[in-house]
């Protein structure tokens, strides 16, 4: 039972989301704690975590970028799904992007308690928390372009012909009836697919990872919304919001992890 949680810690991008789930705990202990000195401990040990948490992103916004780029000329006919995508990535580079200078001084995402804070001591200056505050509002665009993203991809973009191996049990296989029609099933198909457009054959249709995006992407919209005063919420419901998107989130890290 260790050795897999071990294999998953090994990992960076595992790791920061195991961080990131326990920064979840410390912002639902705020909004539960009694007393300003528990609070004040709580805030304390959230802020440590969060400032980890960012060396693990600290050059981040090179890859979206590079993945906005690569998006973005990738075809000459642009489409509102690549706009979109495009428009994620961009917003979302622009967010790890800000937020690197700002390192040696962390916002709270807490409205009763938004003000700066300097974690590590190094300096102070007074255009860290607008700087902060830009990075938060530009991951909240990127957020809101990842759900309408997804809501154009499940209910707008065509159906894709998904290629699936046919899977037959051991009662199936007995009934030769039922292989004949699965095979009759995966043969019309494999001719739509033929007959599909060269772009629909790259793309794939998972609508359980579409579903589950969105509902991560919902829960951290609560995030940055409340640290800019956009949503008026606790921080039992950012920290529960946050709790949930890191679980959804570090399930498909763990089957990756554990695939190799």
């Amino acid at each position: 039972m260790l050795a897999p949680l071990v294999k998953f810690t090994d990992d960076a991008a595992a790791l920061e989301k195991t961080l990131r789930l326990v920064q979840s705990i410390c912002t639902i202990a705020i909004g539960l704690a009694g007393s300003n000195e528990v609070v004040g401990s709580w805030l304390q040990a959230r802020k440590q975590i969060a400032l980890g948490r960012r060396y693990f992103r600290l050059l981040k916004w090179h890859t979206h970028w590079t993945a906005a780029y690569t998006s973005f000329h990738e075809t000459q006919h642009r489409t509102l799904e690549q706009l979109l995508a495009v428009t994620e990535k961009t917003f979302l580079g622009l967010y790890f992007f800000l937020e690197m200078f700002t390192i040696v001084r962390i916002t709270t995402y807490i409205p009763y308690l938004f003000h700066p804070t300097n974690v590590m001591g190094v300096t102070t200056y007074d255009w860290g928390p607008q700087v902060q505050l830009q990075a938060d509002r530009a991951w909240l665009y990127a957020l809101i372009a990842s759900i309408w993203l997804g809501l154009w991809r499940l209910f707008v973009a065509g159906p894709v012909v998904s290629l699936k191996e046919v899977k037959v049990d051991a009662k199936q296989t007995q009934n030769d009836e039922v292989i004949d029609e699965k095979k009759a099933a995966l043969d019309e198909k494999k001719v739509l697919y033929e007959k599909a457009p060269p772009k629909a054959k790259v793309q794939t249709v998972d609508k359980a990872k579409i579903y589950r995006q969105l509902v991560i992407d919902c829960c951290d919209v609560c995030i940055p919304g409340s640290s800019i005063g956009l949503i008026p919420v606790s921080p039992t419901v950012v920290g529960s919001a946050q709790f949930i998107s890191t679980i959804l989130a570090g399930q498909v890290i763990w089957n990756r992890v554990q695939a190799q």
